[in-house]
């Protein structure tokens, strides 16, 4: 839980608050748990940049999509971006929430990474024996 002794005066730390970000020397495989949170960084970064670019495609083509998004990344992503006036609509949110990077470097549908008949869903978990975990859709 958050106290106020764990930020500088007169900050308050959400992602350190509340985010996920694992001990990298708390863990009897600390190997697996600094690939899990160097894994965690694009994990998020990647779907705020594919936001961005949905929403305020002029804006999100400045953002680097091979950028993690963490407290300690250099160059963090903007908290919001602007979009045009009346592009954020309920239809739009919508179909953001349904998008899986098609046409993109990392669409989910397409080559090795996609699922059965071009599925953007795999299984739950990472075949055995394979570091890292599957590209998650926002």
């Amino acid at each position: 839980w958050w106290s106020p002794k764990d930020d500088a005066p007169g900050i308050f730390d959400f992602f350190g608050a509340y985010g996920y970000t694992p001990a990298v020397h708390d863990s009897p495989d600390p190997s697996f748990n600094k690939l899990d949170k160097n894994t965690i960084a694009f994990y998020s970064g990647r779907r705020m940049w594919r936001i961005f670019n949905l929403l305020a495609p002029e804006e999100g083509a400045k953002l680097d999509p091979d950028t993690g998004n963490l407290p300690h990344t250099k160059n963090p992503y903007p908290t919001s971006v602007a979009a045009p006036p009346g592009s954020v609509t309920p239809r739009k949110v919508m179909s953001v929430l349904r998008d899986h990077y098609e046409g993109t470097p990392y669409d989910l549908t397409v080559g090795m990474a996609a699922g059965p008949f071009g599925s953007p869903n795999r299984g739950p978990v990472t075949p055995w024996g394979v570091n890292g975990i599957w590209e998650r859709a926002i």
